[in-house]
């Protein structure tokens, strides 16, 4: 470490570095990813993602990750594969609204102001279909592998002998202790996520620091986590990483810190390294994914919601509430038709005149307070609806004789495993891995029954089944 007190010395993290230390950097420094950068694997294109992968291949002797990062990315890749999954039904609810508004403007034209109506009409038909077509395809592709998958695998080669021990002991209790204190005095990282219970942020900016200094080297962090715990925001924009981290890692360790959002890695690898080898449309599709919200409830939401509710006839309340509405219902699992709905809804609220504080409109009122409630209130709903389904398949499967009868059985069970899944990796608290793992493998064993159209396993699955409501009825509190 660094003793002498000179201005420099004791704000490092606030001047720009000079063109020698930052070349050095971006020579020698080692390059720390993010857990979100790990899961956006499952959200990029496969074009983009052979292209960061390429990316990381090429700078492999100089990767490492905290343990933390490992820890997050196993817990939550099931979740994000599933949400991806989905994503494709959403962008179809989309595409067929504006579709439909062009057709419905498109009617409102007289026979004789319009002529062509009818072929504008069939071409538009045709679109979406062929749009409808495209993206099935393409989902195919996408469906989740809870097996053999290829993207962790990747991962795992890249990261398997450059990942930091697990942080124990008296060690890890003054981290946590130190984690909580940054929660209440607001110091980043990770303030902005102190309605969870520890500071996972910090942890990796404390394994980061000890790594530093281990090796002693500089450090180029990736993360595409921009909430102002993590960077600078200047005028709603974000300026690099914040300088109380920069200075802090410095004062830690004597070395430097970069911080990139994954395009202003890739654009800055393409200036330092590799001239034009991440090309726009790459860097582009990062930032893409990037902006979209990963569908995690937000307490800024919450606070919208609130101020609404408050102060429902504030305009620009009324506005930024409308915004997060339409992104909040491109997450949920709706059919096409309530989607529709629900958007319609949230459009009427551009009349001033629309929407009090008694919230009459029943679609959007149930839209804004299922969007509120806790991860625990939306999982006691679900598992409680499933618990119902769960035993319905569970009498059938008892009495049933025939193998035709089998099939239709198991056929719903693999449609309700399948979606309760969804539910449960979207939801998750931490307490339900077990749930979670049961529910897979009797989707598995559900599932190949049907592929090979043998259903010769009946009492596992009864037993099975028998198993997993017990479970829920645990998570429910349910007498069934």
């Amino acid at each position: 470490m660094k003793n002498k007190q000179n201005m420099i010395e004791l704000f490092k993290g606030y001047l720009d570095y000079s063109e020698n230390e930052y070349k050095n950097i971006w020579k020698d420094a080692m390059i720390v990813v993010d857990s979100n950068i790990l899961l956006n694997f499952y959200r990029y294109s496969e074009d983009t993602r052979n292209k960061i992968f390429e990316i990381l291949e090429k700078l492999k002797m100089r990767l490492w990750i905290p343990y933390q990062v490992g820890m997050e990315f196993f817990e939550n890749k099931n979740k994000v594969m599933v949400n991806s999954y989905s994503e494709y039904d959403n962008l179809m609810s989309s595409l067929a609204k504006k579709l439909q508004e062009a057709k419905d403007e498109t009617n409102k034209r007289k026979n004789n102001q319009l002529k062509c109506k009818k072929d504008i009409n069939e071409i538009l038909d045709k679109s979406l279909d062929e749009i409808r077509q495209l993206l099935s395809d393409e989902k195919v592709n996408k469906k989740p592998k809870f097996v053999n998958d290829d993207i962790e695998k990747k991962i795992i080669s890249l990261f398997n002998n450059a990942i930091g021990e697990k942080i124990s002991g008296s060690e890890y209790e003054k981290m946590k202790s130190e984690g909580l204190r940054r929660f209440k005095e607001l110091i980043p990282p990770g303030y902005k996520d102190d309605t969870k219970e520890e500071n996972g942020d910090y942890y990796i900016f404390y394994s980061i620091i000890k790594k530093s200094r281990e090796v002693n080297k500089d450090v180029i962090f990736i993360t595409d986590d921009v909430k102002e715990d993590w960077f600078n925001e200047i005028n709603g924009e974000k300026h690099g990483g914040r300088y109380e981290l920069l200075n802090e890692f410095y004062k830690e360790t004597g070395r430097l810190l970069l911080m990139y959002t994954s395009d202003g890695f890739a654009e800055a690898y393409n200036k330092n390294l590799d001239k034009g080898f991440a090309d726009e449309n790459t860097i582009n599709e990062l930032k893409s994914v990037r902006a979209v919200d990963s569908g995690h409830y937000d307490r800024e939401f919450f606070d919208e919601v609130k101020n609404f509710r408050m102060n429902g006839d504030d305009f620009s309340a009324k506005q930024n509430l409308r915004h997060k509405l339409f992104f909040k219902v491109r997450q949920m699992n709706l059919t096409s038709k309530e989607r529709m709905k629900v958007y319609n809804d949230i459009v009427s609220m551009e009349n001033d005149d629309y929407f009090d504080l008694e919230m009459e409109n029943e679609s959007l009122k149930e839209l804004i307070d299922n969007s509120t409630l806790s991860n625990e209130e939306s999982l006691l709903i679900i598992n409680r609806n499933f618990i119902k389904r769960y035993r319905d398949s569970l009498n059938n499967l008892k009495i049933c004789k025939s193998k035709l009868f089998r099939s239709w059985i198991y056929k719903n069970l693999q449609i309700d495993l399948d979606e309760h899944m969804t539910y449960l990796l979207y939801f998750d608290n931490g307490k339900t891995a077990k749930l979670i793992d049961n529910a897979r493998k009797l989707l598995l064993k559900v599932s190949t029954s049907i592929e090979r159209n043998e259903f010769y396993n009946r009492v596992n699955v009864i037993e099975d089944l028998e198993g997993i409501i017990t479970d829920l009825k645990m998570f429910t509190s349910v007498t069934v």
